[in-house]
This record gives C-alpha cells, structure tokens and sequence, in this order.
C-alpha cells in the first residue's frame, strides 16, 4: 500500500487480475460535514476525466467501479516516465516517448481537461507490442477547465521537472514541445505558448 497526500493506494487482486483500488482518506482537521463532501467530489471529478480520457482514446487506467471515495481502477504493468528515463540508454526511444507525451497532452487539453501534477512519476511507460505508450496516472488535482492559465501550467510543470531531473536531456524538449503545439488549434496553441512564456518569467523571476 502506498499513502498518499490525500489518498491510500492500494494494489489487489480479482481472478489473477491486478488492480489498484485509489480510497481517498479522512482528514481529521476538517470539520466531518466538509471533508466527507470534499472526498465525494473529488473522487467523482477524478471517475468522471478518467472516463473522459478513456472516451477520447488518451492512454489512462479504466475505472471500474466508484463508490463514494474509491475507485477500482485498471492496474497498468510499466515502469514510471522517470525511471524509463532513467534507465534508457537509447535517445530514439526518449525522442520516441516525448513526442507521445506531447501529443496526448493536447489530446487532454483539446478536451479541456488539465492534469493539475503533470510529472514524470504520474506518467508510466507501458509497452505494447513493439510499442511505448504513455499512460497517466493520478488525476486527484484535474480539473475540467477552458482556462489557458492551467494548460500552460501543465506543460510548465512537466518541462521544469523534467530539467530539474535531466539536466542532461533538456534539448530533447523541443520535440516534445513541436508535437504538443502541432497538435492543438492554431488559436489556443498560440495563446498556450504566450501564457507559458510568462509562468516561465515569473518562475526565473521566483527563483
């Protein structure tokens, strides 16, 4: 079992199958009435984009059944983005990768819905057949949103990370970059990249 900052993560197994059953856990500072309330939707918020994703062929686990602060969800057998990136000694198979993140994060954000903790330990890498896919995972601070200011704080995230962890690999970006951007309308690519530039001043400015 894994715990996290707002919810346990629990691995278990139906028939041989593997699964992951993600309960959302009791704050004890909240007042009862609250916290019950605030635990019912976000669990219902995080069913509800993961069915959305699924809907729109972006690679997430399934959800099989809600209750009120669980869901049992699909088990996906990977390793996480961070440690393929880690442990990968082959730059086509990084470019290969990154260019896939790119392009099913604008799937994501053409459908209006931002991660919210878009990081490489919320992406697994999964291999299927001959091919990598990225899968995202933990989507406890997603949202359903038009607000550009989110999307670029997605990608902003997910590139200061990545730096942060891969110095090395940061000129690997750009094809990641060049698929999100091609991939979106030319209106919202172009607003996204100018609200980015900003969050990246204000972050320079920050630091």
């Amino acid at each position: 079992m894994k715990i996290g900052a707002e919810a346990d993560i629990i691995n278990t197994k139906f028939n041989n199958k593997k699964y992951i059953i993600k309960k959302r856990i009791q704050k004890k500072y909240r007042v009862a009435e609250l916290d019950e309330k605030i635990r019912k939707c976000r669990t219902k918020k995080e069913a509800k984009i993961l069915q959305l994703c699924f809907q729109k062929k972006i690679p997430v686990p399934v959800v099989f059944v809600k209750d009120k602060y669980s869901l049992l969800i699909e088990f996906i057998k990977g390793i996480t983005l961070k440690e393929f990136l880690e442990k990968s000694k082959e730059i086509t198979k990084i470019k290969y990768i990154l260019k896939k993140c790119g392009f099913f994060i604008a799937q994501m954000h053409k459908t209006n819905i931002v991660h919210g903790d878009l990081t490489s330990t919320n992406i697994i890498v999964k291999k299927e057949g001959k091919e990598l896919i990225p899968y995202f995972i933990d989507f406890g601070f997603g949202q359903i949103t038009l607000k550009i200011e989110l999307k670029a704080m997605d990608i902003y995230l997910f590139e200061k990370i990545f730096i942060a962890d891969f110095p090395d690999l940061k000129k690997h970006l750009q094809i990641f970059e060049e698929e999100y951007f091609e991939n979106l309308p030319d209106v919202e690519a172009k607003q996204i990249k100018k609200r980015l530039l900003k969050i990246q001043k204000r972050g320079r400015y920050k630091d």
